[in-house]
């Protein structure tokens, strides 16, 4: 197997493409012990907070989040009640030059 490729998960404002990224700490280290391969479906939505709130109310759970990230986006990680993993996504409008 060759050496892990990193791709940027958002190169460009207002990019949208399916991106790959391998494991690190946020210092650049590599994880010991290294974390499972896993797969992530980002669900876009209206509204992260309504749709946490539903989740919750439904018997899912908060992985992560709610957070924003950078001006881009608001993001969680939710789990339904049999434990399935899925991301909630709402993009924010692009700032208008004054």
């Amino acid at each position: 197997m060759g050496r892990p490729v990193t791709f940027p998960a958002c190169p460009a404002r207002a990019s949208r493409h399916p991106s790959l990224m391998k494991a690190s700490n946020p210092d650049g280290t590599v994880p010991d012990p290294m974390p499972p391969t896993v797969w992530t479906t980002y669900l876009s939505t209206d509204s992260v907070d309504a749709a946490l709130k539903s989740v919750t109310d439904a018997g899912g759970s908060v992985m992560m989040g709610p957070m924003d990230v950078m001006d881009l986006r608001r993001m969680a990680v939710l789990a339904d009640p049999q434990g399935g993993v899925f991301a909630v996504v709402t993009a924010k409008a692009p700032e208008q030059p004054a």
